[in-house]
């Protein structure tokens, strides 16, 4: 028989909370004992009461609809300090944990926990705090000599970090997006959970977190991003950057690299997984989208000349020195699996794969759908006074795929062997049908845009922004935070870090039912979003 945790100091049990109910799990899957738990509130960035739920439906909600996406609940409270720019004190140090009991049997239960004395409390829903460690809990049946069952809590801390740029950041998926009223007069602006770097709660190694913390109940999960929109791998992660929005007078960010670093080592923390999205930046891609949407395909090329070949150089070289800084960390080195995203091909549609099934229309007939008018801004009068039309022309998006798409692909294959990553692929592939070029959102065929053309850009975040341009959408984050999930999933499995012979390593090792828990999984093509805010 295991032995009892004896907890030391009368204060650290604390009180019990009787009246939680949690559906971030929707059932607690119990053990041969017949009594199941979870850890409470698990995706701990969000630091409000409840917050994984409120978030993970806010996921789904939006997934759902992917254009109707409004400031109207509000922000979300999180453990990050915007007006410090770090994350707040303690957050690192996890200690102990809210668990939720739950025994299959109607009306009221007796609860031991621990070393703690018994406790009368309902059989379904029983909340207490336990520590680090094993703590042995016992629920007994039917009086003073009725039948108890036993088992053990073992909950930990899963930390899953983020460097890199605005395709780790989440530029094109802001918390809460603009809402306009008549005409020009907008009532709130797009709003950050860090406004100078535009990082979002809904950008994909923060969704792969969240979904993490959803379909594995015995964990809690701390993600720390560091990622920010426009960030170099030198200017950005690897030397200081003023950021995407930067205050009037502000001093410039540290290094992420080094921001990271010295937080783990503040707290004395090792994290488990570390997804890195760098390099697009690099090869001149913020550039390449502005000239696409604002000038003519001989400025793109010139861009493409200028930017490209240099960057893939200065990505190799620099890939050496983020190796040797995050080597010379005691708390990463050869304890932390290094994960990097490969890019989608934003361009997509000109790739259709050979033996395309279900599609409608031939190769020549969709390439000829993405035309020069797709997503394009022509508003009236400001079009007059700019004197132009912002969009992305056919031509200009073939230039990019020819002469970006393969060196970018190229470029992170050579980036994550240099800095001992383990590439995170298939993320191209499945973005084939899915990208600038795709029909639209609504389409009955279910060929959805994942990408967000300039005038999605401009609904979401302003009306003359194109930042989030050529940035996955809801939908195309979450394709990339599957991919990132599947990735931290098996290497959970593999090893050993999920028990054996628990129900949790039945559900996330030796079956899939734990993908009905989230949108995208499920079987078949993927369903349509249900409004038409943003038509083609």
């Amino acid at each position: 028989m295991l032995a009892l945790l004896v907890i030391a100091g009368c204060g650290a049990h604390s009180q019990v909370v009787r009246d939680y109910e949690s559906n971030v799990d929707g059932s607690l899957i119990a053990d041969d004992s017949g009594i199941g738990w979870e850890v409470v509130d698990r995706f701990r960035l969000v630091s409000e009461p409840q917050g994984t739920e409120k978030l993970f439906n806010r996921f789904v909600s939006y997934y759902g609809t992917v254009s109707s996406q409004i400031n109207n609940e509000g922000m979300l409270e999180t453990q990050w300090d915007a007006a410090a720019g770090r994350y707040r004190d303690g957050y690192l140090a996890v200690a102990k944990w809210k668990v939720k009991l739950s025994f299959n049997d109607a009306g009221m239960c007796e609860w031991r926990v621990g070393a703690y004395a018994p406790t009368l409390a309902p059989c379904r829903s029983f909340v207490v705090e336990v520590p680090k460690g094993e703590t042995m809990v016992e629920v007994r049946l039917g009086g003073s000599n009725g039948v108890i069952r036993r088992t053990v809590l073992r909950p930990r801390d899963v930390l899953i970090a983020s460097l890199g740029d605005s395709y780790a950041s989440g530029e094109g998926v802001p918390d809460l997006r603009q809402y306009g009223g008549w005409l020009f007069w907008k009532w709130a602006d797009a709003k950050w959970m860090d406004a100078r770097c535009r990082r979002s709660l809904f950008s994909a190694p923060g969704l792969a977190a969240l979904m993490y913390a959803k379909i594995n109940p015995h964990v809690s999960v701390t993600h720390l991003t560091y990622a920010c929109s426009g960030a170099k791998m030198s200017e950005g992660l690897l030397e200081e950057y003023e950021g995407a929005s930067p205050p009037e007078s502000a001093a410039a960010l540290r290094p992420q690299v080094d921001e990271f670093i010295g937080d783990l080592e503040k707290a004395g923390r090792t994290p488990d997984y570390l997804t890195i999205s760098a390099g697009g930046n690099d090869i001149g891609f913020a550039d390449i989208v502005t000239a696409a949407a604002t000038g003519s395909v001989d400025d793109v090329k010139k861009v493409v000349k200028r930017s490209v070949r240099c960057g893939v150089m200065s990505v190799a070289e620099d890939a050496l020195t983020l190796k040797a800084k995050l080597d010379s960390s005691r708390f990463i080195r050869g304890q932390t699996q290094i994960l990097l995203t490969e890019y989608p091909n934003p361009t997509n549609l000109w790739r259709l794969p050979e033996n395309s099934v279900g599609i409608v229309g031939t190769k020549e007939e969709f390439k000829e759908d993405c035309a020069p008018s797709k997503g394009k801004i022509n508003f009236v009068p400001s079009a007059w006074v700019l004197g132009m039309v912002m969009q992305i022309s056919r031509e200009e998006l073939r230039e990019i795929n020819e002469k970006v798409a393969a060196p970018l692909s190229d470029m992170t294959t050579r980036l994550a062997d240099a800095v001992g990553a383990r590439r995170v692929s298939g993320i191209d592939e499945e973005f084939r049908l899915h990208g600038y070029c795709a029909p639209g959102l609504f389409t009955p065929n279910g060929i959805v845009r994942w990408v967000n053309t300039v005038r999605d850009s401009s609904r979401m975040m302003g009306l003359v922004k194109l930042s989030g341009a050529m940035h996955p959408n809801i939908r195309g984050q979450a394709a990339i935070a599957r991919h990132i999930l599947e990735k931290i999933r098996s290497a959970e499995c593999a090893d050993g870090k999920i028990e054996e012979g628990t129900p949790v390593r039945a559900k996330l090792c030796q079956g899939d039912s734990w993908r009905a828990e989230l949108p995208g999984f499920g079987p078949g093509p993927e369903p349509l979003p249900a409004s038409k805010q943003f038509p083609n």
